[in-house]
């Protein structure tokens, strides 16, 4: 393979862990749908999840043990409010069998090689800061994937985000996302939480940022969750009561959600055979656990 195939390899991993989460938060006119983003259903998110960090496993469906681990954090400051996520891959052959084999560069020795374990480890950190309105201002992140190191500043303008990424010993190379502005949300919507009090019978519509791989771009797209019913469900504290809540887009089931009454997601599991999120922890930032229980954990 060529150097430019590693890029492109290395970009899709850094696109992965930007945008894949990421939502714009509005309701989709003309669909009938409950009005998401409201001062109150702000405000309630806020009060829930502001100082806490979620601590989840990526699995997949049937796989004995994880993938990796998702960490995010919400915390108060100046601006407003600040989102960061963590995301870590253990090794990207579990999730694309053989890739340790692929002979990659073995003609180019001065190229990161992937035989070696700690090359096909994929480290990501994503840094939003949002206002209390939660419009997005700005983000930075860093990591590394296949040996090479990753760099991403970006700020929100009128006509969209800008930024430079840095990848490997490349000087910053400039990029300009206009489907990104100010009304993106954080990245938390289908991670962290869904909007709190939902009942079965409930439905609302976000857009959904989607990436294209082949062209390094970013598109759109409505997502419509409704919430189903009350399932008993596994968790890391035991069987529990939660709300089943399925994703949809072009009428397509994509992804199913179990969130509590606060809207806190214990899964998330893609119908495309993508990466499962578990919930395993919640605590305080920098403090105390919160979930689970000491006596869920002996």
């Amino acid at each position: 393979m060529t150097s430019g195939i590693i890029v492109r390899l290395a970009l899709v991993i850094g696109w992965l862990g930007l945008f894949i989460p990421h939502v714009i938060h509005h309701a989709a006119p003309g669909f009938g749908l409950t009005k998401r983003g409201s001062p109150a259903a702000t405000s309630s998110v806020l009060s829930v999840n502001v100082g806490r960090e979620f601590l989840f496993d990526l699995t997949r469906k049937n796989m004995v043990g994880r993938l990796g681990t998702c960490r995010m954090s919400f915390l108060r400051v100046e601006q407003g409010f600040e989102l960061e996520t963590e995301l870590r891959i253990d090794d990207l052959n579990h999730l694309a069998p053989g890739l340790a084999l692929l002979p990659l560069l073995s003609q180019k020795p001065q190229m990161p090689q992937i035989q070696e374990q700690q090359t096909r480890t994929v480290r990501l950190q994503l840094t939003e800061l949002i206002d209390a309105q939660q419009r997005l201002l700005s983000l930075t992140a860093n990591g590394s994937a296949f040996g090479m190191q990753l760099a991403v500043e970006g700020i929100v303008k009128t006509d969209g985000l800008h930024g430079t990424y840095t990848l490997a010993n490349d000087g910053p190379i400039p990029f300009h996302l206009p489907e990104v502005g100010a009304d993106a949300g954080q990245g938390s919507d289908l991670v962290l939480n869904l909007p709190p009090g939902l009942v079965p019978g409930d439905r609302f519509s976000t857009r959904l940022l989607t990436p294209d791989f082949a062209k390094l771009k970013l598109g759109a797209t409505t997502a419509v969750f409704s919430a189903i019913a009350e399932e008993t469900c596994a968790t890391a504290a035991g069987e529990r009561t939660l709300l089943k809540v399925e994703m949809h887009v072009d009428a397509r089931l994509m992804s199913l959600l179990w969130c509590d009454h606060d809207g806190i997601v214990y899964r998330s599991q893609p119908q495309n055979g993508g990466l499962e999120l578990r919930l395993q922890q919640i605590r305080m930032v920098g403090g105390d656990i919160l979930w689970p229980p000491e006596s869920a954990t002996k």
